[in-house]
């Protein structure tokens, strides 16, 4: 509640859920593997948050099952754009692009890790692969927006600075063409 004005009043809303909702399918846990009931969706869509990034470590914590519980919630509202979690190769390769008083932004999510899941989920989660990230920026380049930004799950845990290798790959996001991180 004491966020709620500064999200509804936001152009674009955007927010990490670090977290499946897998609802009543599984057991409602914290960490290490998170699981959440269906309100957190709900609640976030009631705030007013437009965009969900959902390449992080924790979107396999329970197998693709989870992922996909997750998505099938989401796809319920189209309004709300979901970034970071395909179906589909074809979702896998599109790129979302949002339009916000004649602002055209293209939108990128991207994860370290799934937390060492035994799932294998290539072309589901999308993954820090630089040859993948390549091919996605210059897709977004060719849809002429006025901002790429790219939304990277990444850090070592507990530090407040970025590491040497987050500093390099921030500096080839930039030379890429991306214009925020």
């Amino acid at each position: 509640r004491f966020l709620a004005d500064d999200i509804q009043n936001a152009d674009i809303a955007v927010i990490n859920q670090e977290t499946v909702l897998g609802g009543t399918h599984y057991p409602y846990t914290g960490y290490p593997c998170f699981n959440s009931p269906l309100e957190i969706g709900d609640a976030e869509r009631k705030v007013g948050f437009d965009v969900i990034l959902h390449a992080n470590n924790h979107i396999t914590d329970y197998g693709i099952e989870g992922l996909m519980l997750t998505l099938d919630y989401w796809e319920q509202f189209p309004e709300v754009t979901v970034l970071g979690i395909r179906r589909t190769q074809e979702e896998y390769d599109d790129i979302k692009v949002i339009e916000k008083n004649g602002i055209k932004i293209a939108m990128l999510n991207y994860t370290y890790a799934i937390n060492g899941a035994t799932v294998h989920a290539p072309n589901i989660v999308n993954r820090i692969d630089t040859a993948k990230i390549s091919i996605d920026i210059e897709k977004a380049k060719s849809m002429e927006p006025d901002a790429i930004i790219a939304f990277m799950h990444w850090g070592v845990e507990y530090m407040s600075e970025p590491d040497i290798s987050q500093k390099k790959l921030a500096d080839w996001l930039f030379n890429k063409g991306v214009t925020h991180i």
